[in-house]
């Protein structure tokens, strides 16, 4: 797996991983646009990819929700993350991986998946350490690095026999990813490498 992998679900997990995160409150609690805002990292064999995905009460707030998106994740970069947020996301993660062998499936269909198809039984265990290892710079810069404008997609599902969303409504809400970030300190990740686990 590639190792900025664990990394990234923390970046992730600051800004869409449940209630408490970053998306969450500015889009469900602060602003009421969202019955649900959500994010995940997803890395099969080809070039991986983050996924944002938010469920909007009405089509017509779609580009002040991907502003507020834009804006925080301006803000990632140009303020520091603090320690707690951090802390909560390592905890779900850790919680997320314990959990998943509180079953009999569990406990008989981890350890074959971890030897078989990833070909280490310390996978887990190991995981968990590189996201221990996570740091508020760290944060800063792979939010600079992988959080790229020129990098993104988006997908948009509508109800049936509503007036189709224009493509510039989209483009509008993400002008602000173009505003200049300041200047982050590097820290060791390497850049613009496909996520490709290795298995």
């Amino acid at each position: 797996m590639h190792h900025d992998v664990p990394l990234l679900e923390v970046l992730l997990g600051v800004l869409g991983m449940g209630d408490s995160s970053r998306l969450y409150q500015k889009l469900f609690y602060d602003k009421s646009l969202v019955s649900d805002v959500s994010t995940s990292v997803y890395v099969p064999r080809d070039p991986g990819m983050f996924l944002f995905s938010a469920e909007l009460k009405k089509t017509e707030d779609l580009a002040e929700v991907c502003r507020t998106f834009c804006e925080e994740r301006n803000r990632i970069i140009q303020e520091k993350v603090s320690k707690s947020e951090i802390e909560r996301v390592v905890t779900n993660i850790e919680s997320d991986k314990l959990y998943s062998t509180q079953t009999v499936d569990g406990l008989a269909g981890r350890p074959g998946f971890l030897k078989f198809s990833l070909g280490n039984l310390n996978f887990d265990a190991d995981y968990i350490e590189q996201v221990k290892s996570v740091t508020p710079q760290t944060i800063k810069t792979l939010a600079a690095q992988y959080l790229e404008p020129n990098r993104m997609s988006a997908a948009i599902f509508q109800p049936k026999g509503e007036a189709l969303i224009s493509i510039n409504d989209v483009k509008s809400g993400f002008e602000k990813l173009n505003a200049p970030a300041k200047t982050v300190k590097k820290v060791a990740v390497r850049k613009k490498e496909a996520l490709e686990p290795e298995i």
